[in-house]
């Protein structure tokens, strides 16, 4: 019965020092790369440039292709190969447009790490506060789900005051899709990529 307690403590142990491991290595992965978004941000340079390096950066840090899959569910299975790779390409740059957008109206705001969860499955949550000191709002919750593939991280969520990208958009584009059909889909989708808008069904 010992020996049961002892190999119990022992994965225990084990567990959340590599838990531990981890969490270190997600806090340096969000913390790097927003001092990466900071340091573009802060480039005296034209904000069209900014936008370059900055949809760059997003291309590297965020799994596109995996939230671009989820959004869009069953449907996916349902679509030829042309039909996907056209949909992951507008996809990639309508997700870019999105949040690169955002970025660029930065003005001095101050991140912190609050916390990071395991949530199964190699999926994490790192959940951040934005400080605006000049703002009405001086403080917003952003968090992001990261997923570690073999140690590599990328981002496949973002939450922003408890709204979640991947549930959001998977509503969105489903009630599209049904109303409106895979190939129409795919044209509204690059419209509003052509003309940098928000995809509404």
């Amino acid at each position: 019965m010992k020996f049961k307690y002892v190999i119990t403590f022992a994965l225990l142990f084990i567990y959340n020092n590599s838990f531990a491991d981890t969490k270190k290595n997600i806090e340096d992965f969000v913390d790097n790369n927003a001092r990466r978004v900071i340091s573009v941000l802060e480039e005296k340079i034209s904000d069209n440039a900014k936008k370059e390096k900055l949809a760059a950066l997003f291309y590297e840090i965020v799994d596109y292709e995996w939230i671009g899959k989820f959004v869009i569910a069953k449907n996916w299975n349902g679509m030829n190969r042309n039909q996907k790779n056209h949909y992951l390409e507008a996809y990639k740059k309508y997700l870019s447009n999105l949040y690169v957008k955002k970025f660029v109206d930065y003005n001095n705001q101050q991140y912190k790490i609050v916390d990071i969860s395991n949530i199964g499955k190699s999926h994490f949550i790192a959940a951040t506060k934005i400080i605006n000191t000049w703002s009405s709002k001086p403080r917003v919750n952003v968090a992001y789900r990261i997923k570690d593939s073999n140690n590599v991280l990328k981002i496949v969520d973002i939450i922003g005051e408890g709204v979640s990208l991947l549930s959001t958009q998977r509503a969105d584009f489903s009630s599209i899709i049904e109303q409106k059909g895979i190939n129409n889909f795919l044209k509204i989708l690059e419209r509003k990529v052509n003309k940098d808008i928000l995809l509404t069904p």
